[in-house]
């Protein structure tokens, strides 16, 4: 009973008093001190955000794989302004290579954490994506089946709605 009480209570102050805007869960901090700092301990709490503000799972830059066939070796790194991943095509004279910047990942880390890119304010899926329980870098989930970088893969309205608040959908994309 609390719980479903308790998260009816987010629901509705996170949505403002009529509905309209989210507000954001820090809102409900002020009042509910104890059970926002409960809550902020659960892996949903954790569970979408920009790269390097949450609390990193994995290691950048000692990360390396290749994909399933071995047609292109990824790389996840981190300097000093951005977080991103590399990719090469290997067994060519003149290899496709490319470097994205990796800006928000999906999944709490306690499983995996998953990658997005951005295109011109459109989100894309990466290739890439950290498996805590392996401990290390692997391709993303449903990339197994490509032996190239699909990096306009669109990220699937059912992920974000479950993953992250506040997703507005724009008719026509």
């Amino acid at each position: 009973m609390i719980h479903s009480t308790c998260c009816a209570l987010l629901l509705t102050v996170a949505f403002g008093a009529d509905g309209a805007e989210p507000v954001g869960s820090q809102t409900c901090a002020s009042c509910h001190a104890a059970i926002y700092r409960g809550f902020m301990r659960t892996p949903m709490a954790q569970s979408s955000g920009r790269v390097g503000t949450a609390e990193a799972k994995e290691q950048f830059d000692s990360a390396q794989f290749r994909d399933s066939s071995g047609k292109y070796a990824y790389h996840a790194g981190r300097d000093e302004e951005t977080y991103y991943f590399e990719f090469q095509q290997q067994g060519t004279k003149q290899p496709i290579q490319g470097r994205r910047p990796l800006e928000y990942f999906v999944g709490s880390g306690n499983a995996a954490h998953s990658y997005h890119i951005n295109v011109d304010g459109f989100l894309y899926e990466a290739p890439v994506a950290y498996y805590r329980n392996l401990a290390s870098w692997k391709a993303a989930p449903g990339f197994v089946q490509f032996d190239y970088p699909y990096l306009t893969r669109p990220v699937l309205p059912g992920c974000l709605q479950c993953h992250a608040s506040g997703i507005r959908r724009i008719a026509g994309t």
